[in-house]
């Protein structure tokens, strides 16, 4: 499917509808349609510029787990996140252990896997949750704090093979935390506290 939207595209560049592939992908399928049926209303492709300039921002909501109803509010629509301060520079956030143990180290923050590279060996990974991308990063780290996830998602599960200690449903993490802060990970308190 996506090979044949891809060959669209393309056939739309060659025809002038469109200034690039890339476009293709903010355009809604009733745009396409209408593109394809002559229709050169300038206002569609300003919509799709508008798009692709909002797009960064958007990729980068959260959503909860479970949504109710009809209103969709991102969890971090507003940033407003604000982790508690135990004073001193001190942040600790609570979480769901599924993994047990304790280590002090420095944390890595990385929203999605293409922070990933930015891991160092006995680093903290804190992050939105883990899919089988990370896998190869998870020899090399000391501790795993996801926003999400549950006792039996991918980061839970690993974490328990390779022995890391790991708290999930730590809401507002990657916000609360920078990577290089000293932190303590300990599953016991259920904690992630920023120490230094």
């Amino acid at each position: 499917q996506r090979q044949g939207f891809r060959y669209l595209a393309r056939h739309m560049v060659m025809e002038g509808l469109i200034p690039s592939t890339d476009t293709f992908f903010y355009l809604t399928a009733e745009e396409v349609v209408s593109l394809c049926d002559g229709d050169r209303n300038p206002l569609i492709l300003s919509k799709a510029r508008h798009r692709k300039r909002l797009y960064p921002k958007i990729d980068k909501y959260k959503f909860e787990e479970f949504l109710k109803g009809p209103e969709m509010r991102p969890r971090n629509f507003d940033d407003s996140i604000i982790p508690p301060n135990l004073g001193t520079g001190m942040i600790q956030m609570r979480g769901t252990p599924v993994s047990n143990g304790s280590v002090k180290a420095r944390v890595c923050v990385s929203e999605d896997i293409t922070d990933a590279d930015n891991i160092q060996p006995g680093d903290i990974l804190i992050t939105y949750s883990t899919d089988i991308g990370w896998s190869p990063y998870f020899p090399l780290l000391s501790g795993i704090i996801t926003e999400i996830g549950g006792t039996i998602s991918h980061g839970a599960v690993i974490a328990r093979e390779y022995g890391i200690p790991s708290l999930i449903a730590v809401e507002g993490a990657c916000s609360a935390f920078t990577t290089g802060d000293i932190c303590v990970l300990d599953t016991q308190t259920q904690t992630i506290t920023k120490v230094e």
